[in-house]
């Protein structure tokens, strides 16, 4: 199953629509985006808005026992 990671970031700057033209807020979102990061809401709370970004967890590499055990199916490996 996918799992994910989130990023919250306050950008309060914006008050409208018009204002996510606002280069700060652009260049910040369009960063995020190449570090893999995808923007799944924006959420007005008491005078801040708040952005909600995702992106998948990258599983780990697969240990030494993993391995062995993939490249040895039925063995017996030791824990």
């Amino acid at each position: 199953m996918q799992q994910w990671e989130y990023h919250f970031e306050e950008v309060s700057a914006l008050t409208t629509l018009s204002d996510m033209r606002r280069p700060q807020t652009l260049v910040k979102f369009r960063d995020l985006g190449l570090k893999g990061w995808e923007l799944v809401s924006l959420v007005a709370d008491k005078g801040a808005v708040w952005a909600t970004f995702k992106r998948p967890v990258e599983e780990a590499a697969p240990s030494a026992k993993q391995t062995m055990a993939a490249a040895a199916p039925g063995r017996n490996v030791p824990q």
